[in-house]
C-alpha cells in the first residue's frame, strides 16, 4: 500500500503555507499538532467512514481542542497522519456539505482509518 507523501498532496508554495501554519499554531498552542493528530487518530477510529478535514475540525473544536491560528494547520496533521499509517486518502471531490466554512463546491479530500 502506498502511503501518500506531502510531495502527493501538496505543490512546494502550498507545501511551505502548511508548515508556517502548524510551526505558528505550535508557537501560539503549545504541542497544538500533536493534539490534533491524537485528535485525528481518535476520530478515526471512533468513526470508521470516510471523512474530510472540516468533519474532523468541527469535531475536535467541540472536543475541545483550541483552533489554530490558520486552518492550513491541520494540512500537516493530515499529512503526518497518512504517513504515519493512521489514515489513508480514499477520494476527491466536490463537497457542499459545509456551505458556511467556504467548502462550498470546492473540491475536498475524503480520508479513512487505514
Amino acid at each position: 500500500m502506498h502511503t501518500m507523501t506531502e510531495q502527493d498532496l501538496f505543490d512546494p508554495q502550498t507545501q511551505s503555507g502548511i508548515n508556517r501554519a502548524i510551526n505558528h499554531a505550535d508557537e501560539k498552542i503549545m504541542s497544538w499538532s500533536d493534539k490534533a493528530l491524537a485528535f485525528l487518530t481518535l476520530y478515526a477510529n471512533r468513526y470508521d467512514q470516510e471523512f474530510c478535514a472540516t468533519h474532523v475540525r468541527k469535531w475536535a473544536t467541540k472536543q475541545g481542542l483550541p483552533e489554530p491560528p490558520s486552518k492550513l494547520a491541520w494540512g500537516g496533521v493530515f499529512q503526518r497522519a497518512s504517513r504515519a499509517g493512521i489514515i489513508q486518502r480514499t477520494r476527491s471531490d466536490y463537497f457542499n456539505e459545509f456551505e458556511s466554512d467556504n467548502t462550498h463546491a470546492q473540491i475536498v479530500t475524503f480520508w479513512k482509518r487505514a
